[in-house]
């Protein structure tokens, strides 16, 4: 009794020596670190002024989750990476950057809670590249998802959220019939295009945040002309063949793109 009377006398007296303490140092007698930078749902979410375990647990973050406000640290540096180079801002919003042709992960990073977060990543959605990341580096790149979520600049600014549902086109296109047997796009007027992975999602080509190849170090209409009528004139070894269209028919594929 007189223990569990010290810790109430610790979570009452705390503020007046300027730091937060929160209803969670009750249980968590062992969790004194990082008091005098604030409180525990700082970093680790959940209700801190309930004793009732199913609330205070909600939507918390686990100690592997919880470096998303330390922007030095090593879990978010390498969430940054992997972002880059999985180039998921061809369809995204993270942080200040991005295309909006998927979800605002700023706004899905604040919304959604870990479980689904891991899933959305794990098993992604049709149109979404599986990118087989293991369990370490989903942690990264969910820390810094929340990190870039917290420290965002004018959301309302960068749009809110575009949903694609599974592919229910009927009529022709010259994308299905010449590119979509490889490919997939996602395109803000069509929605979504081909059913194939055989070759790279071609979502935000023309865009800063699309990871090109050494030969093109960014896409634009000419270039992407140059590649449709024989991508051995651009890359020597490109695995792609010539595709026999006519120039009317090239100009109507790079249209979509714009």
């Amino acid at each position: 009794m007189a223990y569990k009377f010290l810790i109430c006398l610790i979570t009452l007296l705390f503020p007046f020596f300027g730091y937060t303490m929160e209803l969670c140092i009750q249980c968590h007698t062992d969790k004194l670190h990082y008091v005098s930078r604030g409180a525990c749902t700082l970093c680790h979410l959940g209700d801190g002024n309930t004793s009732r375990i199913d609330l205070a647990h909600n939507n918390i973050l686990t100690s592997n989750y919880a470096f998303f406000l330390m922007k030095d640290s090593w879990q978010v540096f390498k969430g940054n990476y992997l972002i880059k180079h999985a180039a998921c801002m061809r369809c995204h919003i993270i942080g200040d950057a991005g295309n909006i042709l998927a979800a605002n992960l700023n706004i899905s990073a604040r919304e959604k809670d870990i479980k689904t977060l891991n899933e959305a990543i794990r098993n992604p959605s049709i149109y979404m590249p599986q990118f087989n990341f293991s369990d370490k580096h989903i942690t990264y790149i969910i820390n810094t998802l929340l990190n870039h979520a917290f420290y965002r600049k004018k959301i309302e600014e960068l749009g809110y959220l575009i949903v694609h549902f599974d592919r229910n086109v009927e009529e022709k296109n010259i994308f299905d019939e010449n590119c979509g047997k490889c490919h997939k796009i996602i395109l803000k007027e069509k929605g979504t295009l081909g059913e194939a992975n055989r070759g790279p999602n071609l979502s935000g080509l023309f865009t800063d945040e699309f990871s090109s190849i050494r030969e093109v170090k960014k896409w634009d209409e000419k270039k992407l002309k140059k590649w449709i009528r024989n991508p051995r004139d651009i890359k020597k070894n490109a695995l792609m063949p010539p595709i026999s269209l006519k120039e009317n028919e090239i100009t109507d594929v790079v249209e979509l793109f714009k």
